[in-house]
């Protein structure tokens, strides 16, 4: 018997991937009893291997630490589809002895219950084929019989013998294991002196792996077996530096994207090797259960990031595969059937995953992965290609001139009730946060936390929902699907559908037509899908279903969906809200932050009201009628530009009881009756200052010296420029011309410098 422990703390990363593929290709190439002994040590060493390689919830493994080139390669080349760690694995699969009991309270609880239950037929596909009656060694007492008899005995036939339980062969634990990974929640950084890294491979002994924090909601726990054992960390000389990656680097994500293409060729419009017939089906079952079906947050909650890249890399392979190949289905065709039948298990499964992550998904800017998401299965024509928004399109895709109509009309559920949810979740964004400013060289934050939401976030996610909508003659297509759930709806209660003007006088069925063959037969398929997915409306909505009026654009206005109005109401508001920020952003105590806010208050002023009209010409609305605020014209000075907007939007006490502030210190009638009667004061500082007075006084903020030079040159000069000026240019230009501001020391410091700055240039 080997001691793999011992093997992988006595060799590096590549030697002990070198050790493994000789091994396994012995194991391979054995027969008779040395394929046995090859086996059971196999079979016993398989967890510790897997543990190594891949971790567990609480330990990292190879594909979690920062790893050179060469090891990365060993360790896909070790794992690669038809390599003999491989070969080893499905040769042994076919052997009972070597099988996995899963631990059943770690399970989900929905297969446990099937399970206790004996409902076999409500199990997951996964689970169909791994399960067995486990025979109780000891009687059944007669208490234990009539608890038996009343566990749900009416619902469910119970065997009294035993209890059925999950065993996995070798081959199907190791996908089981390997896709699970991506589950795990990530795990912090270690601090300690003794610091864990890839590259010197020891192992400590081995303990029993713990189940994965229950973060998830309803996790599938990592390795739900009795046997599975977990290596501890890999030890390094002291005071070495941690250096850990995210799998979504690592050589784990490689290994996953080639099992991907190799174990679900069908996609590619290739079929399985012979030897991986069996094979292939259970790891793509693997990917549909515990990564679409499984995942549950609470709300307030959300997926790792690794978890949902996973999840993003699984459905975009799906879309890579054409979707139109799955309304062509010909039952002759094995690799058309293959194809279809991953396409409704992942379309299903998908659309409850993606539901539940955009009700209860955290208010924060990582939402933009649930919207990803949905825009892969959206928008089926990209192929599986996530468009970037920050690039205009050169073209505009025509999804229906391109066939794709019937895709559209099965995949409905993804265009009207998950948009709803969308649109519900933005039309609660403000649109007015901004980034937190950046700290002084030299000091430390408070807060290093990043702010939760923002409005570059809000905005991305804005834009993934529209972008999806810009398509050609998209919104017209889907307006008439929904038209048809709506005659569906009247004929199922009973009741005389909404009156929906059609153009031109044209029919339902002869609109439906352009996009669909009008044959009879045809037609009729879609009238029976439309059925369909008004059952499943219905299902979903309780026992009941209204028309939400998301694509009607021939409904009244109070009839549109009430998402798509105050979607367009909060963007709207947004707009006006950092429009009127714009002055306020002077007034902000921290002078290191004003410019940079003002910078980022302007461009989100831009991008929100093109965020408005590009929304409200997609969903065809009519743009908000509201006027922005008014705000003061801009003078030559910030401050009294700032004051004087202050004064007419927040008048204060001073206002109200001080006269004088107004009309140029001037007192206005109303002004000297409530002086007369006491109402009011007057400050002799609130009158103006007239003749000499008003040129020669010097300022607190001046040089007097240069007050002195300024204003006989001021007087000269508007002298000539009075005399020889015309009054009606001088109108439209200056009454006088001053260079008084130069008597400010900052504004003489710029000016010298910039006379200096010109001769510097000029000299060069």
């Amino acid at each position: 018997m080997i001691d793999f422990n011992q093997v992988f703390k006595d060799k590096s990363i590549q030697a002990a991937c070198e050790f493994l593929d000789d091994f396994c290709e012995s194991c391979h190439r054995s027969s008779g009893s040395a394929l046995l002994d090859y086996g059971s040590s196999f079979y016993q060493a398989l967890p510790t291997v897997l543990t190594t390689i891949f971790g567990s919830p609480t330990t990292r493994g190879w594909v979690q630490h920062e790893v050179r080139p060469q090891q990365a390669a060993a360790i896909r080349r070790t794992l690669r589809p038809e390599g003999p760690f491989m070969k080893a694995m499905i040769r042994l699969s076919g052997y009972p002895q070597y099988g996995y009991d899963m631990m059943t309270d770690r399970l989900p609880e929905d297969v446990r219950k099937a399970l206790a239950a004996g409902a076999l037929q409500f199990l997951p596909r996964l689970y169909t084929n791994c399960t067995y009656l486990d025979n109780r060694s000891n009687a059944t007492s007669t208490t234990d019989m009539r608890v038996a008899a009343t566990r749900q005995s009416t619902i469910f036939p119970r065997p009294f013998a035993g209890e059925y339980k999950v065993k996995f062969n070798m081959i199907q634990f190791y996908f089981f294991y390997v896709v699970h990974v991506a589950t795990w929640p990530p795990l912090p950084v270690p601090t300690v002196a003794n610091a864990t890294i890839a590259t010197s491979t020891t192992t400590t002994a081995a303990t029993t792996a713990t189940t994965a924090p229950a973060s998830l909601g309803r996790p599938v726990q990592s390795n739900p077996t009795a046997r599975t054992v977990a290596p501890g960390s890999i030890t390094a000389a002291p005071s070495t530096v941690i250096r850990t990656l995210s799998i979504k680097h690592s050589a784990y994500n490689d290994i996953i994207e080639e099992y991907l293409r190799y174990f679900i060729p069908s996609v590619a419009g290739s079929r399985l090797n012979d030897l991986h017939a069996d094979v292939g089906p259970f790891f793509a079952d693997a990917c549909i259960e515990l990564w679409l079906r499984t995942p549950w947050i609470q709300t307030g909650q959300a997926l790792s990031s690794e978890h949902m890249h996973f999840i993003t890399c699984f459905v975009r392979y799906i879309a890579q595969g054409d979707l139109r190949r799955t309304q062509r289905y010909a039952g002759a065709d094995p690799v058309a059937r293959d194809y279809r039948l991953i396409y409704e298990s992942v379309k299903d499964e998908l659309y409850m995953l993606i539901s539940r992550l955009a009700l209860n998904w955290r208010k924060q800017d990582d939402y933009l992965q649930v919207m990803t998401l949905w825009s892969i299965w959206a928008q089926p024509w990209y192929m599986g290609h996530v468009a970037n928004l920050n690039v205009e399109p050169k073209s505009v895709a025509r999804p229906l001139a391109d066939g794709w109509a019937p895709v559209i009309l099965e995949n409905l559920l993804y265009y009207i009730p998950l948009v709803e949810i969308f649109l519900q979740r933005i039309a609660q964004f403000d649109f007015t946060s901004a980034p937190a400013p950046a700290p002084l060289v030299g000091m430390r934050p408070l807060n290093t936390q990043p702010m939760t939401s923002t409005t570059e976030g809000q905005l991305a996610i804005l834009h993934r929902l529209v972008h999806v909508f810009r398509a050609e003659g998209l919104m017209d297509f889907l307006a008439m699907l929904e038209a048809g759930l709506v005659r569906v709806r009247g004929e199922y209660l009973g009741a005389p559908p909404l009156a929906i003007p059609e153009p031109e006088g044209e029919s339902l069925d002869a609109r439906l037509g352009r996009y669909f063959s009008s044959q009879k037969s045809n037609m009729d398929e879609v009238w029976s899908r439309l059925k369909k997915t008004y059952d499943q409306l219905v299902q979903l909505g309780g026992g009941s279903w209204n028309p939400p009026h998301l694509y009607i654009t021939g409904a009244t206005e109070a009839q549109r969906a009430d998402a798509c109005v105050k979607t367009l109401q909060a963007v709207f508001q947004g707009s006006l809200k950092s429009q009127a920020s714009k002055t306020a952003t002077w007034g902000q105590p921290d002078i290191r932050t004003r410019g940079i806010v003002s910078n980022v208050v302007k461009g989100h002023t831009e991008d929100l009201k093109k965020a408005t009209e590009l929304f409200a010409r997609v969903f065809s609305l009519p743009m908000p009628t509201h006027a922005p605020p008014a705000t003061a014209k801009p003078k030559t000075s910030l401050l009294s530009s700032f004051q004087k907007s202050n004064k007419d939007t927040k008048p204060n006490l001073r206002d109200q009881f001080m006269a004088g502030l107004h009309n140029g210190g001037y007192l206005t009638p109303e002004e000297k009756e409530r002086i007369k009667k006491g109402q009011m004061l007057f400050s002799y500082s609130n009158i103006p200052t007239l003749g000499p007075r008003k040129d020669e006084v010097v300022h607190s903020y001046e040089l007097a010296w240069m007050v002195r030079w300024i204003v006989p040159f001021d007087r000269w000069r508007n002298r000539h420029y009075q005399r020889w000026v015309p009054d009606m240019l001088r109108k439209r230009m200056w009454d006088e011309l001053s260079v008084r501001y130069l008597a400010r020391p900052v504004n003489l410091i710029y000016a010298i410098g910039f006379v200096v700055l010109l001769i510097c240039i000029c000299l060069r």
